[in-house]
């Protein structure tokens, strides 16, 4: 079973005929296999697991964040005030829904990360373009006026440039696009562009950074003790709905550790978890050993409920 990485879907007509439900994806230069993946959140004071998604392998990583804030307030009834996460999460959808939402950015910056990269290597950024409010235009190097041109409704970002023949003869060309037949450089201003502004100006911050790097080891960790003790990289069986309840087991476990390993106040109640249903306000949290089965729900809610904590920054 594959962790969260970058992964490229093989071929999209290429199906399983063994398990449909994986998709046949590689990842750099490794062979292509039909894989899962596993989204999780973990809390940053104890890398209690308080959120599991899995998915086809060929689900970006990026695309599961707001899914996993809201399974994670679910499960634990306490708001999400950070988000940590690695760049695959620094998208602008992802930084205008954390805005939105008053949670704190404290994401890699997935464009900040390519620019000046591959193909844009050595040519003016979107940062060597000013917008202009008032007109709604930007101002090129060269000093030229790029007007919006097209609207990408998929995705929810407009399109801004000049004329292809004034681009064309432009001194500056070569310094600012490699595109073929004279096109014209073009720029995108995404919906609520302020915000994902102000949310990645918050993700460069010292505190953002301190923070992903206290991300790197805690969860991956989390990964490597799946891995290393509980067959996480491995599918037992075939289907999504069979693989969904391997990675529940795994976290629930994984989660008992983590209570039973914080001392005598906390082995007490974790021990009584797996004993019988916690009565009154705890009663929802139901582990059915005979079944085999631990709900990583209840495990989380449970947690948090006794930590009675009013915000808490996630990992992801």
């Amino acid at each position: 079973m594959s962790r969260p990485s970058d992964y490229e879907r093989e071929n999209k007509s290429l199906i399983s005929t063994s398990d449909p439900d994986a998709a046949v994806v590689r990842r750099g230069r490794m062979e292509s296999r039909p894989r899962y993946k596993n989204h999780r959140v973990i809390d940053d004071a104890h890398g209690v697991i308080t959120a599991v998604e899995t998915t086809s392998g060929d689900v970006e990583e990026n695309a599961k964040l707001m899914d996993l804030v809201e399974q994670h307030e679910a499960n634990t009834q306490i708001k999400v005030a950070a988000v940590i996460a690695d760049k695959q999460y620094g998208t602008a959808d992802n930084f205008r829904a954390c805005y939105e939402r008053g949670i704190r950015s404290h994401m890699a910056d997935l464009q900040a990360a390519r620019r000046g990269t591959g193909r844009s290597d050595g040519l003016y950024t979107d940062t060597d373009f000013v917008y202009d409010a008032g007109s709604d235009t930007y101002r090129c190097p060269a000093g030229q006026i790029l007007t919006r041109r097209k609207h990408k409704k998929k995705r929810k970002a407009f399109e801004y440039a000049t004329a292809m023949t004034i681009c064309r003869i432009c001194e500056l060309r070569l310094k600012c696009t490699r595109a073929a037949c004279g096109a014209a450089r073009t720029l995108k201003r995404h919906y609520n562009q302020e915000a994902i502004d102000v949310a990645k100006r918050e993700s460069q911050s010292q505190e953002a950074k301190r923070d992903r790097l206290r991300r790197k080891w805690m969860m991956e960790g989390s990964f490597a003790d799946a891995a290393n003790n509980f067959g996480f990289k491995r599918a037992r069986w075939r289907r999504l709905w069979r693989q969904r309840i391997q990675d529940y087991l795994i976290a629930a476990i994984q989660n008992v550790r983590i209570l039973i390993s914080q001392g005598e106040r906390y082995r007490n109640a974790a021990i009584m978890a797996v004993v019988k249903p916690i009565s009154r306000m705890y009663s929802s949290v139901l582990i059915r050993i005979g079944g085999l089965f631990a709900s990583i729900h209840d495990l989380a809610r449970f947690w948090f409920l006794r930590r009675k904590l009013s915000a808490e920054p996630v990992s992801l």
